[in-house]
């Protein structure tokens, strides 16, 4: 249960430098946008970019973006060390002689799991294009939230 605790809190927070620096970039284009959104302030020139709608799409892809990103990288490894643990438990049964696994049937089951990854893989790109505005800061985002390292070593100094 501390594994899974430190493993969200370190995803939000122990930010390094220029990731801090693009969620406050992020938090302003997403206020500031929304802000003229409601108020009706800035208007595009014609032919312009339309700034508030702009600034308020790019906050919210980026957001959107790391987000997800973090909360991915979370649930790949929660998974991994689920599956990990699964794996050894049948391993050591088997070994044992408690139970009689069919690992033949693995591989079906593996290249199954493959197909269908490989098919909602699709849907996965759809939804990003889709529902995250600003399609490249919404990529930015997921890239700074899937490479965000949890720290798990405690600093009491």
């Amino acid at each position: 249960m501390k594994f899974a605790q430190t493993l969200l809190k370190t995803g939000f927070t122990d930010l390094s430098f220029p990731k801090k620096w693009m969620l406050r970039l992020a938090i302003a284009g997403l206020i500031g946008g929304g802000a003229t959104q409601i108020l009706g302030g800035i208007e595009a020139t014609e032919g312009g970019i339309p700034w508030g709608d702009f600034s308020l799409r790019s906050g919210a892809g980026f957001l959107g973006g790391f987000v997800i990103g973090v909360i991915t990288r979370i649930f790949f490894k929660i998974t991994a060390l689920i599956g990990l643990a699964l794996a050894a438990l049948g391993w050591g049964l088997q070994k044992m002689g408690v139970v009689e696994l069919p690992w033949d049937s693995f591989g079906e089951i593996s290249s199954a799991f493959a197909n269908a990854v490989a098919d909602n893989t699709d849907r996965f790109k759809d939804f990003l294009s889709s529902y995250l505005p600003a399609g490249l800061t919404g990529a930015l985002g997921l890239g700074s939230g899937v490479t965000q390292k949890p720290q798990f070593d405690e600093d009491d100094e």
